[in-house]
C-alpha cells in the first residue's frame, strides 16, 4: 500500500492548535497536534512553523531521540 500523498497547499492549510497542525520534514508529512503542548521548546515554536517545510531547522536543532519520536506523527508524503 503506498503512503497518502499531500500537496503543499493542502499542508499549508494545517495551523490550527485545536484543530490540526501539520509539518513536513525531509518529504514527509507529520501531524503534530496532539504534540503541540507537550513540545518542550514551546507550542509556539511548532505554531509559528505549522504548515511548513521544517526539514532544515528541525534537523538542525533536534536530538536523535526527538528524530525518532517524530515517526509516530507521520501521515504521508509531500506530493512532488
Amino acid at each position: 500500500m503506498s503512503e497518502r500523498e499531500y500537496t503543499a497547499k493542502e499542508i499549508s492549510e494545517h495551523t490550527v492548535r485545536d484543530i490540526s497542525v501539520w509539518i513536513i520534514v525531509a518529504g514527509f508529512v507529520y501531524n503534530v497536534t496532539d504534540f503541540v503542548d507537550e513540545h518542550p521548546g514551546g507550542a509556539e515554536e511548532i505554531l509559528h512553523n505549522a504548515g511548513k517545510d521544517v526539514t532544515s531547522e528541525f534537523m538542525r536543532i533536534h536530538s536523535e531521540t526527538a528524530k525518532q519520536m517524530l515517526k509516530q506523527y507521520k501521515i504521508g508524503k509531500l506530493k512532488k
